[in-house]
């Protein structure tokens, strides 16, 4: 009986359909990779870099690009990397990209620069002299015979507008003050922070302000509205205008110098990545509110407005869609166009 029990387990074993190979676990897939693009940015410590970075973090956030934030010390040589194609997007002042458009006087660049395209514009960049409150400096005038930072080699731009305030108020850069040099801006607080200047003309906001603030208490001297037609009579695209109190040490709304800030690509920029980037900037401006105060003007209303350079078509197609783009600025368009082509 047990022979017969165990032949026939045998036999049905036999029978038995074989085991299924093991199943292979599939690979999973990669998501695509995100299209990379190079975000030109003045150094840490500036209001551009702190911008800049908020800029590329919503971008990356909301779009399938990569915009990579990488500093550079000075102005001139944004200019280039954009020229060049070792940057692809820069945020500069219009004034700057407006010089460089046409080959100006304060940038000196080996040629003009007549692809440089503008995406967007951003918020006011203020700019104004500053002391520490305890330094006895209250006005424009009491800047006579003082150390004050005013030469700025690597960002001439902010050299011309100081002289020209400079100037406005019948005070020579060369005699009537002691001309201090600074290297980048957020040195320009440094140098107040070591006693090694008097009063600075800077760019209001940033995070080596907020650090100057609570370390020595901001000063920033407002101008009068004499003064402001001067210089802006005598420099394009420099306007007067009012900081408010969310720049650290103004504990009053000041009027001072400002001029626009502009994302800036060449020509060849691709046409959906440029409309990614300034459609997501457009509907998801307040998300940054809290990067930094500078984004509180980062609206639609601000997004146009007429420059002495042309904008992307890519660009001008989101702002006809949400009706931000005039008859004026067409014709503007097509006039800046024009003067590229002669």
């Amino acid at each position: 009986m047990l022979l017969i029990v165990v032949v026939v387990s045998l036999v049905v074993a036999s029978c038995a359909a074989p085991a299924p190979p093991p199943t292979a676990t599939p690979t999973p897939t990669p998501p695509p990779a995100k299209t990379k693009f190079i975000f030109a940015a003045l150094p840490p410590g500036t209001s551009y870099y702190l911008t800049a970075v908020g800029l590329a973090q919503l971008i990356n956030r909301y779009t399938d690009l990569h915009l990579v934030v990488q500093p550079v010390p000075g102005v001139k040589p944004q200019l280039a990397a954009i020229v060049s194609g070792d940057a692809d997007i820069n945020f500069n002042p219009s004034q700057v990209w407006s010089d460089a458009f046409y080959g100006g006087r304060l940038y000196s660049l080996e040629k003009p620069a007549p692809r440089a395209r503008f995406l967007i514009v951003g918020h006011n960049n203020y700019l104004g002299f500053m002391t520490g409150k305890k330094s006895g400096i209250e006005t424009m005038d009491d800047l006579r015979g003082k150390r004050v930072v005013v030469n700025w080699p690597r960002f001439l731009i902010m050299d011309t507008i100081a002289k020209a305030v400079l100037r406005a108020y019948g005070i020579d850069p060369e005699k009537d003050i002691v001309p201090v040099t600074g290297e980048s801006p957020p040195l320009g607080c440094k140098l107040l922070q070591e006693g090694k200047g008097d009063a600075a003309f800077n760019g209001l906001g940033g995070a080596m302000m907020v650090e100057a603030n609570a370390r020595i208490g901001i000063h920033v001297i407002s101008m009068d509205p004499q003064s402001l037609a001067k210089v802006t009579e005598r420099l394009s695209e420099v306007y007067g205008a009012v900081a408010p109190t969310s720049i650290a040490g103004l504990d009053v709304e000041t009027p001072v110098v400002a001029y626009a800030t502009v994302l800036v690509v060449r020509d060849d920029f691709p046409a959906e990545a440029a409309g990614l980037i300034v459609e997501t900037l457009l509907d998801k401006y307040e998300e940054n509110f809290r990067v930094a105060w500078e984004f509180t003007e980062w609206t639609p209303e601000r997004a146009v407005r007429q420059t002495s350079a042309p904008y992307l078509p890519a660009s001008i197609e989101v702002f006809k869609e949400k009706g931000l783009w005039s008859a004026e600025m067409g014709a503007l368009q097509e006039k800046l166009l024009k003067g590229i082509s002669k």
